[in-house]
C-alpha cells in the first residue's frame, strides 16, 4: 500500500484514536506517520549577484540575483531564481528564513525586506507582513545584513520569495549574498 502524508489532525482523529484495541494501528498506518513527520524543505542562495532596480520608494520588489538551488526534498524546488515552491500535499505549514547581505550605491538609506507568498488557489500573492525587518544602510562603502523568519501555510503550487524596498529614495539595492530555506513543521 502507499504511503500517505496526513496532516497532525488526520493522523490523531483517523489512525491514532484514544481507546484503540490493541493491534488496531497497522503497518501502514506507522508508515503514513513517518512520512507525515519527516519535514519538507527546499534551499538556495544567490551564486551571481544583482542589482534590484527601485522605481519608487516604499514599494517592495523581488529581490534580483541569480540563485542556485541547494538540498531539497521531493516536495520542494526552486522553480525561479529567488523562489522556493511546494508541490506535494496535504497543506503544510512551513517556517522560512533567509539571510541577505546587500549595499547600494548612495548609502544612507533604510531598506526593508520581507518574505512573499504566492497563495495558488487562485488570489494573487502578498509579502508577509509579519516577516517585516528594516535596516539602515549608512555608508555605500559597507554591506548591511538582515535576517527573515516566517512562518506560512502552504498549499500545492504556492511559493515563497524574497521581496525588498528602499524605505528612504528610489536608490537601487544590491543583493551580495542570500540564503534562503524553507522547511515544514508538524501541527
Amino acid at each position: 500500500m502507499a504511503d500517505t502524508k496526513r496532516t497532525s489532525a488526520d493522523l490523531l482523529t483517523n489512525l491514532f484514536q484514544d481507546g484503540q484495541s490493541a493491534g488496531a494501528i497497522s503497518e501502514n498506518d506507522v508508515r503514513d506517520f513517518i512520512v507525515s513527520a519527516v519535514p519538507t524543505f527546499g534551499y538556495c542562495y544567490v551564486s551571481t549577484p544583482a542589482e534590484t532596480s527601485v522605481a519608487s520608494q516604499s514599494v517592495y520588489l523581488k529581490a534580483a540575483g541569480t540563485t542556485t538551488g541547494g538540498g531539497s526534498s521531493a516536495d520542494m524546488s526552486m522553480s525561479a531564481t529567488n523562489r522556493l515552491a511546494y508541490s506535494g500535499t496535504p497543506n503544510r505549514h512551513f517556517v522560512a528564513t533567509a539571510s541577505i547581505c546587500f549595499d547600494n550605491a548612495a548609502g544612507n538609506i533604510l531598506v526593508g525586506a520581507k518574505l512573499y507568498h504566492y497563495d495558488n488557489s487562485g488570489s494573487s500573492g502578498a509579502v508577509i507582513d509579519a516577516s517585516e525587518v528594516r535596516v539602515n544602510s549608512d555608508t555605500n562603502s559597507n554591506i548591511s545584513a538582515i535576517t527573515l523568519i516566517g512562518e506560512v501555510q502552504l498549499s500545492t503550487s504556492d511559493y515563497l520569495e524574497v521581496w525588498i524596498s528602499n524605505e528612504t529614495d528610489a536608490t537601487n539595492i544590491t543583493v551580495q549574498k542570500m540564503t534562503f530555506m524553507a522547511q515544514s513543521i508538524l501541527i
